[in-house]
C-alpha cells in the first residue's frame, strides 16, 4: 500500500512538474548577453589591468526597457566616465546616445546599471535633402568624463584633448569600446 501511494504521489509531482514547465516557453525568458571592451592607446599602457565586462540583458518586451550593466576595474582611481551607446565602435564613432556615467573607486574600480532602450537603440540622421536614415547603435563606448583626467598617459607631452563626449560637452578621450567585436556590432 505505501509503495502505491508512494508511487501516485510521484506521478502527480511529475504531473505537476510537466505541467509548469510546459506553461513557460523560452521565449519568456530574458536575452542576456555578456561581452568584455578593449582599451584604446594610450591607455592600453597606461592601464595595463584595465578590463570592462558588459551584460546586457534585452527585457524591452516585457518590461518596456532593457538593462545594460559595466563593470570596470584597472583603471585610473577616482575618475568619473561617461558611458555611450554608439554607431560605430573606433573614431569617428558615428551618432552616439550618451546613456550613463559612473566613477571609479580608490582601486580603480567601478560600475553602473541602466534601463533603458538598448537592443533597438537607433538615431535619425537627416541628409541634405531632409531624407532621414536611420543609424543603429550596437556598440559600447565610455570616455573620460574630465578632459585633464587622461593626461597622465601621454608620455610625449601631448595634453588637454576634449571631446564633446560629456554632459556639459567637455571630455577626454575614450578609454575602451567594443572594437574588439568587430567586425560585428556586440549588440543585437
Amino acid at each position: 500500500m505505501k509503495k502505491q501511494l508512494l508511487a501516485a504521489s510521484l506521478t502527480a509531482v511529475g504531473v505537476l512538474l510537466s505541467l509548469c514547465t510546459a506553461s513557460v516557453s523560452a521565449s519568456e525568458y530574458p536575452q542576456v548577453k555578456r561581452f568584455t571592451l578593449e582599451t584604446f592607446d594610450p591607455f592600453t599602457t597606461c592601464f595595463p589591468d584595465a578590463s570592462a565586462t558588459v551584460t546586457f540583458v534585452a527585457s524591452e518586451e516585457k518590461r518596456g526597457v532593457d538593462s545594460l550593466k559595466i563593470k570596470v576595474a584597472g583603471l585610473k582611481a577616482n575618475t568619473p566616465f561617461a558611458l555611450f551607446l554608439t554607431e560605430l565602435a573606433e573614431p569617428p564613432f558615428g551618432q552616439a546616445q550618451y546613456i550613463a556615467d559612473f566613477t571609479t573607486d580608490k582601486s580603480g574600480a567601478g560600475s553602473v546599471s541602466t534601463s533603458t532602450i538598448i537592443e533597438e537603440a537607433f538615431s535619425l540622421v537627416p541628409d541634405a535633402s531632409g531624407a532621414v536614415s536611420r543609424k543603429e547603435l550596437n556598440h559600447v563606448v565610455f570616455w573620460f568624463a574630465n578632459p585633464e583626467d587622461d593626461d597622465e598617459c601621454f608620455t610625449d607631452g601631448s595634453t588637454g584633448f576634449v571631446t564633446p563626449f560629456d554632459g556639459d560637452g567637455e571630455a577626454g578621450l575614450a578609454a575602451m569600446s567594443s572594437k574588439n567585436a568587430l567586425p560585428e556590432a556586440p549588440l543585437p
